[in-house]
């Protein structure tokens, strides 16, 4: 008797535009069923993106204080279609340090939730260096 394994189909997969585009975000790199809104949320960040980046050193001290500070979490790094750098981070509501006025006051933006529902996003364009 043969016995089929089938292997994970991680979230990056599940977008169909362009499968890889997350293949090496901290999102992409789970796997099993997304929900519908948090793939249509991905798929239009995506549109306006061109790729995902890896942070400069100098920027990943920066975000690094602020994660210890303000406790941010899963940060993606993104280049716009724009030129611009963006910055992403979801998070349960009640473990952010700051306010969404805070947020904004910081430069970053809440949007669709991209990581899951229950979790805000916020972007941000880093322009420090």
């Amino acid at each position: 008797m043969t016995t089929i394994v089938e292997s994970p189909v991680y979230y990056h997969e599940h977008v169909i535009m362009n499968p890889t585009f997350y293949k090496n975000t901290y999102w992409g790199q789970f796997d099993g069923k997304i929900e519908d809104t948090i793939l249509l949320a991905r798929t239009t960040f995506m549109l306006s993106m061109k790729s995902v980046r890896k942070p400069t050193r100098q920027e990943h001290r920066i975000i690094h204080s602020d994660c210890k500070q303000f406790d941010l979490d899963h940060l993606e790094y993104y280049l716009g279609k724009d030129g611009n750098k963006y910055q992403v981070c979801s998070q349960h509501p009640g473990s952010l340090n700051l306010t969404s006025y805070q947020m904004e006051d910081e430069g970053w933006r809440k949007i669709d939730s991209m990581y899951q529902s229950s979790q805000d996003t916020y972007v941000r364009i880093y322009e420090k260096e």
